[in-house]
């Protein structure tokens, strides 16, 4: 599981402080880079 499940599970099981971070890191780029599509489409239309 990754994202922000992931680091939210992570952190919840007691997983490394890093690897918790690193799966946060991710689900915030995935929301970022979906937020940018989605402004980018409805900009172009």
């Amino acid at each position: 599981m990754g994202g922000i499940a992931g680091a939210a599970r992570g952190a919840a099981d007691g997983m490394g402080l890093l690897k918790v971070l690193g799966l946060l890191a991710v689900g915030v780029f995935g929301v970022l880079l979906t937020v940018g599509c989605v402004v980018n489409c409805a900009r172009d239309r």
